[in-house]
């Protein structure tokens, strides 16, 4: 049975261990880009939410360390309690870079940061930031006013005392002096989950990272839902202002990570959970490998890595506990199902309880690719038995036995011009409604004596599984679902 995924941890030793999603050529093209790049610099790996950031980054950072490559790796999610996000930040500096103990570099990264506090800090941000983040706005109760051009406040706002430069100085000589004393090749400091954290402090930790940290050797590798990380920007600076925009300030360059290959996750998953396909999936080469066919589902609902563990999940309690006549017959069709109330679960309902909508429409959903394929009609020959819907599926017979029924009088009558006719009449056999109708047969011989209470079999399995929940994997561990 399908088990909450472990937290996958890539090591120096094996940084591609449970690549279920086959990125290690993607991975190598990002190391082997980072370390052509002369810091400072901050890249962004861009993707939406559930795509694999987090594995991604952390096999990357293993990639470099097992080329004896030094990285540092900050959650900035786990971190969103602070209060201070560049306190949090430096502390996982000073733990993966640590102090040689040599003169001039005796202080914690911590310590130096920890002198730019209070309001020295904000006045320090502000001019760091070239007046992007102002220490009077830090007071305003009702939110920041919406800002106009950037450029435009940076000349006004400029003042900062003695004291606060010179503690804003150390804390960039001291990360200076750590990278070069821990790689000549420079440092890649990991920054994940930014787009997770609460507007104020994923604004404030960007700007932080960007303007105290822009220190030779030093490149940044963000990994954000930019989209996302556009809209925390809106919420501290209002919803007029530019939020793409002002991240170009910030990211000087955005990798974007390729769409997963979801047979290759769904093969890898169903496969540790040791799913005997025989019992529990169709014969019919119009199944295909299960993987594919489940994935062709998932792709069309639009389901990210985390949904898709999810919709496993249940799937393979049901599957296990539904009669094997029951689940070799309609599994496509329960797979359907079980996907479409996570996508939408009103219209699950509407459609299995109240059968509004016909089948042939709700399957066409998922994409005309999908429902003209041999997968697609097993899954609808399916639905019409689990539906119960007599009207549909007795109007695709009836159709079938009129084409027929007309097939055969032309061949009796032999007439001349009746050639095209036939013609005509035998191409519709081979046409998707003859498919159809051929895989519903199929289907209602194989059920026999349970084609009459697959309904009630299948719609009580799914009231089960309904009062089932299926967490996926904790975000601290693996933000994308493995």
């Amino acid at each position: 049975m399908l088990r909450r995924s472990p937290p996958l941890n890539p090591t120096v030793d094996e940084p591609f261990r449970g690549d279920a999603l086959d990125r290690k050529g993607a991975v190598e093209n990002l190391v082997a880009m980072l370390e052509s790049v002369q810091g400072p610099a901050v890249i962004a790996v861009d993707a939406p939410w559930g795509f694999g950031k987090t594995t991604f980054l952390r096999m990357a950072q293993a990639s470099i360390e097992s080329a004896d490559g030094r990285s540092v790796y900050f959650n900035a999610w786990e971190a969103d309690i602070a209060s201070e996000p560049l306190l949090s930040f430096a502390a996982a500096v000073d733990r993966a870079l640590p102090s040689a103990g040599k003169e001039g570099d005796n202080v914690s990264l911590v310590g130096a940061i920890a002198r730019i506090s209070g309001r020295a800090a904000l006045r320090a941000l502000e001019f760091a930031s070239s007046g992007v983040f102002k220490e009077a706005d830090w007071d305003n109760p009702d939110g920041v006013p919406l800002l106009g051009s950037v450029d435009a406040i940076a000349a006004e706002r400029l003042s900062i005392n003695e004291y606060e430069r010179g503690a804003l100085a150390e804390a960039k000589a001291l990360l200076a002096r750590r990278v070069k004393a821990h790689s000549a090749g420079g440092i890649t400091i990991f920054v994940d989950e930014l787009d997770r954290c609460k507007p104020d402090y994923a604004v404030q930790l960007l700007e932080c990272l960007k303007h105290l940290f822009d220190v030779p050797g030093v490149v940044f590798v963000l990994g954000v839902n930019q989209a996302e990380l556009a809209h925390s920007v809106g919420a501290v600076y209002g919803s007029g202002f530019g939020g793409r925009r002002y991240l170009g300030r910030f990211i000087d360059m955005t990798y974007r990570l390729p769409e997963p290959d979801l047979a290759v996750f769904v093969d890898a998953r169903i496969r540790d959970a040791g799913w005997d396909a025989a019992s529990r999936w169709p014969p019919d080469p119009a199944a295909q490998n299960p993987a594919v066919g489940l994935a062709s589902i998932a792709r069309g609902f639009r389901f990210s890595l985390r949904d898709v563990e999810q919709f496993l999940s249940e799937l393979d309690v049901l599957l296990a506990v539904a009669p094997p006549p029951v689940s070799r017959s309609l599994a496509p069709a329960v797979s359907f199902l079980v996907a479409l109330r996570r996508h939408d679960p009103d219209d699950f309902e509407d459609f299995l309880y109240s059968e509004s909508g016909r089948v042939s429409d709700m399957v066409l959903r998922l994409g005309s690719s999908f429902s003209e394929s041999d997968f697609g009609r097993l899954v609808s020959a399916g639905l019409l038995l689990i539906r119960e819907d007599r009207t549909e599926a007795n109007q695709l017979r009836e159709r079938v036995r009129s084409m027929r029924d007309s097939y055969n009088q032309l061949q009796v009558a032999n007439q001349p011009g009746s050639f095209g006719d036939a013609k005509r009449l035998s191409e519709w056999f081979e046409g998707p409604e003859a498919k159809l109708a051929d895989i519903l047969h199929q289907l209602t011989n194989r059920l026999g004596s349970r084609n009459r209470e697959s309904k009630r079999v299948v719609t009580g399995l799914l009231d089960f599984t309904s009062n089932l929940t299926f967490p996926a994997s904790e975000p601290a561990d693996e933000d994308d679902a493995f």
